[in-house]
């Protein structure tokens, strides 16, 4: 069974992906919505981790994301145009970006975040300029085998 994370800022398309991916390989693949990077830059711009502990922090999120990294087959990070996030967060009734940043430096910190994680295995997808079926069919091929030919 694969592994698979899929990160992005919110309405980049992590959902309908992953239900498609879900539903092309038969449910064989595990999919996270969202990785541990993300997890981590949203721990940052909520400022949850009180100050006394973030030292512990660092060091436990450091050690969890190295075991991590070492079960992802997959690590795919989505891209949206501001103009594609307005239309989609107006269709969904989507809340304003949590925290103070806005659309360009939430999704850059969101992709400097997934970057620094340095996963082995990375699709980048921009879901302003491919349909679901297109990044569908990128991440089938990119996991190979019997995903490929589906």
């Amino acid at each position: 069974m694969k592994f698979i994370t899929v990160d992005g800022i919110d309405k980049s398309g992590k959902s309908s992906i992953i239900k498609e991916v879900f539903s092309a390989t038969n449910g064989t693949v595990l999919i996270m919505d969202r990785s541990l990077s993300s997890w981590h830059f949203f721990n940052e711009i909520t400022d949850r981790v009180p100050e006394e502990q973030k030292i512990r922090y660092a060091k436990e999120y450091n050690a969890k994301l190295k075991d991590f990294r070492s079960v992802v087959d997959l690590s795919i990070i989505l891209t949206v145009s501001e103009k594609d996030w307005l239309i989609r967060c107006k269709e969904h009734s989507e809340q304003p970006l949590i925290g103070d940043l806005n659309f360009d430096e939430h999704q850059r910190e969101i992709e400097r975040y997934f970057n620094k994680a340095k996963y082995k295995n990375v699709l980048r997808l921009n879901t302003t300029e491919l349909t679901i079926e297109e990044c569908v069919n990128l991440i089938l091929k990119r996991l190979g085998g019997n995903y490929a030919n589906k």
